[in-house]
């Protein structure tokens, strides 16, 4: 792969004429695809071919995307994954049935006999088998790799999944769970499907996305950082088909997957912050996931979101996704409020606002937060008694006056306004 990418970029550097280049390019790839379609080639083969496709479908112009589709590539990558997959269990399958046959023939053997042709022969064998398993993996992760990319191109979105491609990589991805590679190329490839609003819908109600994403999260490679990445960025894109997708989505237990990931990867930001991103998308308007992140085992989920706030109080994107994760799940929610202000959740927000004065997202997200937070006197005394007004004078007003206009009237009249607590 890292050669076929050289050549690429030597090629593009080469001054002289850009149609004739463009030319040679896709013929190269018509050739490629023609190449990847032939039934008989081997999964050493298909392997190579797939490597290129896949190097020309990660241009970022998307120039050779657009060439690959018209050439037929996405229903190559498609039958060739298949392909290989049955290929593969066929050529287990032969020597589960071969092993009987062998032992017999070696029981008939002479113990000289033996000692000087089988050991050799069963050494050779069991690397030429490594390989070929190899190989049968490697168009599972190449394949996989190619259609995310392809996937960029919402407009090829429609098509792959037309074309069985969902179907492929949930194929590739049961039949290998365990492998770190597939799992994450899998969940890349649903975000990057998911982006697409038709695809969205039909990954959650129709192909089992989600389950997918949650397994490779739980079990496939719990402690691999860059599964857990993808596998959150394709639960949030995934949130965005709606309140029904979102209410799907955390009765197959995705809250309690990615509080669980958040608490196992604590020092790693990005998985912090897409964490609350996720927690944020499914409870904006389902109410049963809020209430599935205050009742989660091993700890509240408002006690990791707060632990994530104060382990990474210097990144504004953590920051950000955490003050409205807390604003969401304040809405008409009165009990809930009183709890999340007595947990320290408003001295969090606050010091959030105070440490990031030069960003908008961070201002905003705070004030929109302590503005869910305040709807009683009491709430609001709370948030006085917090240093609030002199934060919002100094930080937030400068970037969302009406916001910090607002709270600030509703944090003065508190000042005078006769307190009656809620126990």
């Amino acid at each position: 792969d890292d050669e076929d990418d050289d050549e690429d970029d030597k090629a593009a550097g080469t001054s002289g004429d850009q149609r004739k280049l463009g030319r040679s390019e896709s013929e190269q790839i018509d050739r490629n695809i023609y190449f990847l379609k032939e039934p008989d080639g081997g999964a050493m083969k298909a392997a190579y071919y797939m490597s290129r496709l896949r190097a020309w479908s990660l241009q970022e112009d998307g120039i050779y995307r657009s060439e690959i589709v018209k050439a037929g590539g996405i229903e190559a990558v498609i039958s060739t994954m298949w392909m290989q997959l049955l290929a593969y269990d066929t050529e287990m399958s032969n020597e589960t049935e071969g092993e009987d046959g062998v032992v017999e023939e070696v029981i008939e053997i002479d113990d000289d006999d033996e000692q000087s042709i089988e050991h050799p022969q069963q050494g050779d064998e069991d690397d030429d088998d490594d390989n070929d398993e190899l190989y049968f993996l490697r168009v599972q992760q190449l394949g996989i790799a190619c259609l995310a990319n392809i996937a960029r191109d919402r407009s090829s979105c429609s098509l792959i999944m037309s074309s069985g491609g969902m179907e492929k990589i949930a194929a590739a991805m049961k039949k290998y769970p365990s492998n770190a590679n597939v799992q994450e190329k899998g969940c890349d490839a649903i975000g990057t499907l998911a982006r697409d609003q038709q695809a969205r819908d039909k990954l959650v109600k129709h192909h089992d996305a989600v389950k997918l994403v949650l397994e490779a999260m739980e079990t496939g490679a719990p402690d691999d950082v860059y599964v857990q990445r993808r596998g959150c960025i394709a639960l949030f894109r995934l949130a965005a088909a709606g309140s029904a997708s979102c209410t799907v989505i955390g009765k197959c237990g995705a809250v309690d997957v990615v509080l669980r990931t958040m608490r196992r990867h604590t020092e790693d930001a990005k998985i912090q912050r897409l964490g609350c991103g996720v927690l944020k998308a499914l409870s904006k308007r389902v109410e049963s996931n809020k209430s599935r992140i205050f009742a989660t085992k091993g700890g509240t989920g408002l006690s990791t979101v707060l632990k994530a706030m104060t382990k990474h109080m210097g990144d504004s994107g953590v920051q950000e996704e955490a003050c409205r994760l807390l604003g969401h799940l304040t809405i008409c929610h009165l009990e809930r409020k009183f709890a999340i202000s007595r947990s320290g959740a408003l001295e969090r927000i606050l010091s959030a606002m105070k440490r990031h004065k030069n960003s908008e997202k961070v201002q905003l997200a705070g004030c929109v937060a302590l503005l869910n937070l305040t709807t009683k006197v009491e709430l609001a005394s709370m948030a006085n008694s917090c240093g609030s007004i002199q934060v919002i004078r100094q930080a937030a007003k400068p970037h969302c006056p009406r916001q910090a206009k607002k709270l600030l009237t509703r944090l003065r009249i508190a000042r005078y306004a006769p307190i009656v607590f809620v126990s």
